[in-house]
């Protein structure tokens, strides 16, 4: 009952969430994120951060370092492309899981500019 109603706050933020595992693949996207990127999560789940962040080759290594050394970030106003070759513009929440079960995982939260 607990994890029902948790899941269903994240599935009704506006902000998406997405949750990469140790490979950097990705396990979950909460609602928003699927309308962000016009994929569904079917289709989206086990792509990796490099399929999903097209030519961010700075941004991945942040996000890798950030799994590495457990340490949170965000960036504002970056100009990212999605699969689809849409470029948007977001601001970016990235949190290292600190659960033994999520080792090295991370938590992205896009927030999209000028919507």
């Amino acid at each position: 009952m607990q994890i029902d109603i948790q899941k269903q706050i994240v599935d009704n933020l506006t902000t998406a969430v997405l949750m990469f595992n140790k490979e950097l693949k990705l396990d979950y996207i909460n609602a928003a994120g699927e309308m962000l990127f016009e994929i569904s999560a079917r289709r989206l789940i086990g792509m990796s951060i490099d399929e999903l962040f097209i030519n961010a080759d700075e941004m991945i290594e942040c996000l890798k370092q950030a799994a590495k050394n457990g340490q949170s970030f965000t960036e504002r106003e970056l100009h990212i492309t999605i699969p689809g070759a849409r470029a948007i513009d977001v601001d970016c929440v990235v949190t290292p899981m600190n659960d033994p079960n999520y080792d090295n995982a991370l938590l992205i939260e896009l927030i999209q500019m000028e919507r």
